[in-house]
Parts: C-alpha cells; sequence; structure tokens
C-alpha cells in the first residue's frame, strides 16, 4: 500500500470558545450507530476545548432551532430522513447565517421516508456553500492507493478489500484535502474541510478489521479552531487619520472604538493587534494586560509623562533601515522605557519610543507628536517588531518620474547652467546635459522613467490655447522620439501648469484646453495614446479629475503629492484610477529622500520618487546652489542606497504601477491565523506573485511562495506565486 504525505504540519489555534455552542445529531432509530460515534470521538474534542454542546436526536427533536448553534456535526448512517428537504432547508438557512457544519459518513437526508425526495440540487445547495459539489455516481471499486495528510494518520490503514466510491468534487481553494483515494476510475477526495466546514466518508476513516486510522478529533479541533482563526484585523481605541490610514494601506481590517470598556475580554483576542491612542497605560487595564499575556500586540501612542527637546533619531538597530536617521529638532512628550526594552527612536541619548515585553506579547510604545505621513512606515515597522507572528501584504512597486519633462525651455540664459557648463541656454542644458546624463543613470541604475509633458507655462484659462512656447523652444525630434520610445513612459503633466482646481478653471474651459493638448500631440505621434498624468502643482479636485477622464480616457493614473491631505494625497484607487503620491522629490539631503521614502516602503513596500530638469536653478529646490555633478551624484547615491537595503523593490514605468496598485487595492488577500500556521487565498483572477512582510519568531516553511528577502529580527519579504500560500512554523 502506497502513503503519500501532503506534509503542512497542521497544529490546532488555542481557542478561546467557551462562549460558543455546538450541536450534535444523530438518528435514534439506528440504535447507536451515530450517538456512540459521536460521544466517543467528537465530545471528548469540545469537552476539552470547553466547548458548550447538545446532543439530541434528529427523529425526536426535529423543531430544533439551528440557529441557537455555531456549528452542527452530523452523524448518521442511512440516507432516509422524515421531511428530508426541511432538514435540508434548515441546514441551508444556517450556512447562510455564518453557521459551520461537518457531515460524518453522510449528510443523512438525500432520501425521504414519505417519498418526497430531494433532488440533486437540494443536496448541491448545503454542499456548495461548503466548498465542494456532489454527483451520483455510488459504485465499490477496489483501491489502489490512499494519499493521507500525515498530521491526520493515527497508522498506516489497510484497504484490501472493495469500498463504495462517492464523487465529490472541490471547487474552493478553501478547502482543504485531507484524504484522498485512487481507483482505476480516478482520484476521489474522501475527508475534507474548509471555512464553513467539511465532510468524512466514514468508510475511509477505519481499516478492514475496523480500527480507526484518521483522527477525526483532530479534525473536528481543527474545525472549531478555524471558526476562531484570526483575521488581519486591528483594533484602533481613539482616533487618528495616520494611524487608521498606515493600516489601510497595509489592507488590515479596522475596528474602531472609543473606549477599551465598550469591548469584551475575549474579543480583544480576535485582534492582531490593539493600537491604543491614550495617555493612559496598557497595562492600568485589565483586558488589555491579559491580551498582553496571551501574546498579543500592543501599540501604544500617547503624550507620556515626560517631555524632551533635541534632535529626533530613528534607530537601524531594529528599523528596516538603512542607518540611524535624524528626523528633525522637536519637542517630544514620552513615556520612559522599561528596562531591556528595544529602542525605536531617541532624542539626544534618552530613548522616546521603544518596544518591551509583556507576557508572552509586547508593547510598542509610539509618541504622539510623531505622528504624520513621514512617520507611517515607522509605525508599521513598529508593529512587524512587536508581533510574535504576522503577515502584511504590501505592493512592490516604485516608479521614478521625471516631471516636467519634455518642457519649453524659451532659450532662456541661467547663470547656474553658465557656471558650471559655459554658454548654453536652458534649452541645450535640458535636452543635451540634463536628459543625456539622466539617460546614462537609467541604464546605469537599471530604472525605468515617467515622463510628465509639459507644453506652456503660460497661465491662459480659456482661448486661445497656443503652443508655440513649446514649439520653438524644443527640438520636436526630441519629443517625437521620446513618444515612440520603448525607453520611456510619456505621460501628460497638462496644457499648462495651472492646477486643475475649480478655483483655477472652469470644467468646460479645461476640457477645451486638454482636448487641444491631445489632438498637438497626436499631430507629432498619431498613436500615442498617455495612460498617466501628473497634476501640475500636485493638486487637483473633482471637477479637474472629470475633466482630465473626459479628454483623457485613457489615463489611468494619476500622480499628486503625499505631503497634501485631500483624498488625491492618499494611495487609492478612484473611479478605476490609480492615486499615486509622490513620497519623495529632490537630490538632496540624501537622509531626507530616505526618510520620506521609507515612510511608504515600511508601510505597504513602495515610493514615488520625482526629479525636475530645472532643479539645478530652482530657488527652494537647490537652496543651497549646488552644482548639477553634484546633484547627479546625489540622485545615483539615493538609488543605490535604496537598490541595496530594499534590493527586492521592483522599479516599474508608472502605467505598470498602475496596473500593481489597482490589484492590490481591489483584489484583497484573505489572511487567516490559527496556531504556528498563517494561509493566504487570493481571487483565482489575481495577478501572481503578490508580496508581503512577514515577521514570525519561529522556523517556518513555506507552501506556494518564497522568501526573497530576510532582514533582521525575523522579518521578511515573501512572494507568493501560488493560492494558497501557507506559512507553517515550528519550534
Amino acid at each position: 500500500m502506497r502513503i503519500k504525505a501532503i506534509v503542512f504540519a497542521i497544529v490546532f489555534l488555542l481557542c478561546s470558545i467557551s462562549f460558543s455552542r455546538t450541536l450534535l445529531l444523530f438518528k435514534g432509530s439506528e440504535k447507536g450507530y451515530g450517538e456512540n460515534i459521536l460521544k466517543s470521538l467528537v465530545v471528548p474534542v469540545l469537552e476539552k476545548l470547553g466547548e458548550s454542546y447538545s446532543l439530541k436526536d434528529t427523529e425526536t427533536d426535529f423543531e430544533i432551532n439551528f440557529l441557537d448553534y455555531d456549528t452542527i456535526i452530523t452523524c448518521y448512517y442511512s440516507s432516509k430522513m422524515q421531511n428530508a428537504k426541511v432538514y435540508l432547508k434548515k441546514l441551508f438557512d444556517f450556512l447562510l447565517n455564518g453557521g459551520k457544519l461537518f457531515i460524518i459518513n453522510n449528510i443523512g437526508a438525500a432520501l425521504d421516508e414519505n417519498g418526497n425526495n430531494p433532488n440533486l440540487s437540494h443536496l448541491n445547495s448545503i454542499y456548495n456553500l461548503l466548498g465542494f459539489y456532489y454527483k451520483y455516481s455510488w459504485r465499490k471499486e477496489k483501491i489502489k492507493s490512499v494519499n493521507i495528510d500525515n498530521e491526520y494518520l493515527l497508522k498506516q490503514p489497510i484497504m484490501d478489500n472493495e469500498r463504495g466510491i462517492e464523487t465529490f468534487e472541490i471547487f474552493s481553494p478553501k478547502v482543504k484535502i485531507i484524504e484522498e483515494i485512487e481507483t482505476d476510475t480516478g482520484r476521489y477526495p474522501t475527508v475534507f474541510l474548509g471555512e464553513k466546514g467539511g465532510m468524512i466518508l466514514y468508510d475511509y476513516a477505519f481499516s478492514d478489521d475496523e480500527s480507526l486510522f484518521l483522527d477525526i478529533g483532530k479534525i473536528v479541533e481543527e474545525l472549531l479552531c478555524r471558526r476562531g482563526s484570526l483575521e488581519n484585523k486591528v483594533l484602533i481605541i481613539g482616533y487618528s487619520q495616520d494611524v487608521r490610514k498606515t493600516f489601510e494601506n497595509s489592507l488590515f481590517e479596522i475596528e474602531n472604538k472609543n473606549n477599551i470598556d465598550s469591548i469584551d475580554s475575549f474579543e480583544c483576542e480576535n485582534f492582531k493587534a490593539i493600537i491604543l491612542i491614550d495617555d493612559a497605560s496598557p497595562t492600568a487595564n485589565s483586558k488589555i494586560q491579559k491580551y498582553l499575556e496571551n501574546g498579543g500586540t500592543v501599540i501604544w501612542i500617547g503624550n507620556g509623562s515626560k517631555e524632551i527637546y533635541g534632535e529626533i533619531v530613528f534607530k537601524s538597530d531594529f528599523l528596516m533601515i538603512p542607518k540611524d536617521i535624524v528626523f528633525d529638532k522637536r519637542t517630544v512628550k514620552f513615556q520612559q522605557a522599561t528596562k531591556g526594552s528595544k529602542v525605536i527612536i531617541q532624542v539626544n541619548d534618552t530613548v522616546v519610543s521603544w518596544i518591551s515585553k509583556v507576557g508572552k506579547g509586547n508593547i510598542f510604545f509610539f509618541p504622539r507628536s510623531l505622528l504624520g505621513k513621514v512617520t507611517r512606515g515607522i509605525l508599521m515597522n513598529g508593529l512587524l517588531l512587536a508581533s510574535n507572528s504576522i503577515i502584511c501584504p504590501i505592493v512592490n512597486s516604485y516608479s521614478v518620474f521625471l516631471d516636467d519633462f519634455p518642457l519649453p525651455s524659451y532659450n532662456s540664459v541661467k547663470e547656474e547652467i553658465i557656471k558650471e557648463f559655459g554658454n548654453i541656454d536652458t534649452s541645450q542644458f535640458y535636452y543635451q546635459v540634463w536628459w543625456k546624463d539622466m539617460k546614462e543613470l537609467s541604464r546605469e541604475l537599471n530604472l525605468k522613467y515617467t515622463a510628465a509633458l509639459v507644453t506652456t507655462y503660460n497661465s491662459s484659462k480659456s482661448f486661445p490655447n497656443d503652443f508655440s512656447d513649446f514649439l520653438i523652444s524644443v527640438p520636436l525630434s526630441y519629443l517625437e522620439m521620446l513618444l515612440k520610445s520603448s525607453e520611456i513612459e510619456i505621460g501628460i503633466h497638462g496644457y499648462n501648469h495651472l492646477s486643475p482646481i475649480k478655483d483655477n478653471w472652469t470644467k468646460e474651459d479645461l476640457v477645451k484646453s486638454y482636448k487641444a493638448l491631445k489632438i498637438f500631440v497626436e499631430n507629432i505621434a498619431e498613436n500615442y495614446k498617455p495612460l498617466s498624468f501628473v497634476a501640475p502643482n500636485n493638486k487637483i479636485d473633482d471637477m479637474g479629475f472629470e475633466a482630465l477622464r473626459s479628454a483623457f480616457p485613457s489615463i489611468k493614473l494619476i500622480g499628486t503629492a503625499y505631503s497634501g491631505n485631500d483624498e488625491y494625497s492618499e494611495f487609492g484607487v478612484k473611479n478605476g484610477v490609480v492615486i499615486l503620491p509622490r513620497t519623495t522629490s529632490g537630490y538632496y539631503p540624501i537622509e531626507k529622500l530616505i526618510l520620506s521614502s521609507i515612510s511608504a516602503v515600511l508601510n505597504m513596500g513602495t515610493f514615488q520618487y520625482f526629479v525636475h530638469p530645472d532643479d539645478l536653478f530652482s530657488n527652494d529646490r537647490n537652496p543651497e546652489k549646488l552644482s548639477w555633478k553634484d546633484m547627479k551624484k546625489n540622485f545615483k547615491e539615493f538609488i543605490e542606497t535604496i537598490q541595496r537595503y530594499y534590493p527586492w523593490l521592483r522599479n516599474n514605468y508608472s502605467y505598470e504601477a498602475g496596473v500593481i496598485f489597482r490589484d492590490y487595492f481591489t483584489k484583497r488577500p484573505d489572511i487567516r491565523y490559527s496556531q504556528d500556521r498563517i494561509e493566504i487565498i487570493v481571487e483565482p483572477e489575481t495577478r501572481l506573485p503578490r508580496y508581503f512582510f512577514l515577521k514570525t519568531n519561529k522556523n517556518f516553511n513555506i507552501i506556494g511562495g518564497k522568501i526573497i528577502y530576510n532582514y533582521k529580527n525575523n522579518v521578511y519579504v515573501v512572494e507568493m506565486f501560488e493560492t494558497p500560500m501557507i506559512i507553517q512554523e515550528y519550534d
């Protein structure tokens, strides 16, 4: 006999389920068949877990209300039942209401004692909700082999005799096949379990000598524990937009409460983290204290009882950052760290943000005064470090934008250009120096650029819409080459540089300016259809959005600025269009570029970098009056630092990024935790691979994915290439 092990090494969740109820159903007329099996193999598991249960004879207690229970486990020998259709309808309503059903042997209602038999549709109405369907095809066959998940194997089975074959087809990726047999006619699942329940064909739990070889109790235990399995869900006590958006960006489910008193103790265990926005210590609350002792993660965002002024330093000893990074100087209120805490942020030599162990869990303290978009990545990195086991989706995509390029130069003369390059004008600098150097950097650093074309800097808001500024000062051969090139993506920045907002334009005039731009560009490159748009001055509103989409329905992505406060300054999808705010811009200081980038890299695995061809002689973008040589050197050093420390980050054209981001936000993975196991499932049409940050303090194996990078402190970057992906932890 050949046994194939499909090794998933499942150890079950230690559930707190005393508040739930299970209904056990048997038929009294079967003279103890189902009742004895339930009492001997199922009841001991329920009692071990502290589960409340009722054992009922479905033939004498037919009026029992199924909706009073969370789980139903049935064990019937025969397929006949009085009022079978009524029974099946009650099971159907029970499943629709969120219940779980587990069937031992057969559903027990395929035939009606009075002859009013259910048909296949009645049966599959139940089975389909469990993730499989049934075909009438019972017969006896010789078993060639049995494939069993070793975790459920009590001993090797003996199946020399012919056995009854039932044909069940599993269609849900959430249903796991525990046992499968093979005959001359094919392979057939015989024991399977999913989120909503499952089935054991009882003939396939016992050997020919009637000894039990399948651990039915373990399957029942997993069924109950799956009911209480954790999702990627956090509880936020209090309110902060930055806190909420941090977790929304990482695709967490969020529950918000004003205070901890509004939630029961046992409910705390349903969250991967509790975020407490309060000055009171988490350990002062008995519910949170218990949650911590059981291994929970608490992020405490408060003012604390102490205060200090000085230089804020993010520490690389524990954070996933290339080096210690100085933020700025300010006054910080904080709570003093306990002895042995991990240092996250310091002011001068004083620890103001830390991670401390409490019981089996951890508290991560973060000063409320440091909340902001630039620290969202630090907050998420702290969650990873404080968690014992957690997985967080990331985008894994960054783009480099050449903003305001190509652009009209007006052939002006700039002192900064003459000082470094001699007597050349802005047009010569843009196209013969700056663009030439940027192309070389692209090849050297393996970068993809997305440019944002602007045709004039006039302030015209209505007719005439003239393109003479551009035609006089820009070599059209360059523009034609760029528009047709496969080496750079050319998006649009607007007819002129006026922000498309209602304070600047009427919708009619804005649409006309965009239509004029569309015709102008099509005269140069007939089949050109821009996919990306960068908002001038990074501002756009609903009126501008509608005008843009009216003139350019091809637009799939809009670039804005992360520093704003409106909906267009957050990553997301609006009416099918991806909003992609820039997080990083300019050439220096490098430390500031890194900090602004990791605000999004550590939050959701992305950053968006913008540079301009006229940065050299811009007073606000080049306040230190660096030469182009020095700025170019800084650009290279910054990109190389990012590539060295985050080598897993993929660089994409913005149109590629748009596809990735749209998928990220609209096809959320289903993440479930049970003890020592994390299961990630995506919809069948979701593009793979998908990417995640994983933190675990244990050893682990991955099925359906692989590690592509690992950091200190047991943080990993994982690529998912199959669904489901399973992280199996072990000591």
